[in-house]
C-alpha cells in the first residue's frame, strides 16, 4: 500500500479552481498546495465525504482531474483526493 496523501510531497500552488459534484452544483475555490494525492480547497460549502467530484484548475490550460471528497472543515474547505 502507497503513502497516504497526506504523506505525499506538497507543493505550492496559488490557484482558483471549480469543482463539480454528482448534482452538478458547481463550487468556486482556492488552493494554496497540491499533492499527487490531493489538495485542500478553502471554501465555505463541501460535499459529503465519499462524493465524487471533478476538479478543475485552469492556468495557462484548464486542467479537469476526477477525485473524490475527503474530511470536511468547517468554513475552511474540504480534503479532494485523487
Amino acid at each position: 500500500m502507497g503513502p497516504s496523501a497526506v504523506e505525499l510531497p506538497r507543493y505550492p500552488i496559488s490557484r482558483m479552481l471549480s469543482i463539480e459534484n454528482h448534482s452538478d452544483t458547481e463550487l468556486s475555490a482556492k488552493t494554496s498546495d497540491l499533492s499527487a494525492g490531493g489538495m485542500l480547497p478553502r471554501h465555505a460549502e463541501s460535499s459529503p465525504e465519499g462524493t465524487e467530484i471533478l476538479v478543475r484548475i485552469s492556468h495557462a490550460a484548464r486542467h479537469s482531474c476526477p477525485g473524490k471528497s475527503g474530511i470536511s472543515v468547517p468554513n475552511m474547505g474540504m480534503g479532494v483526493m485523487f
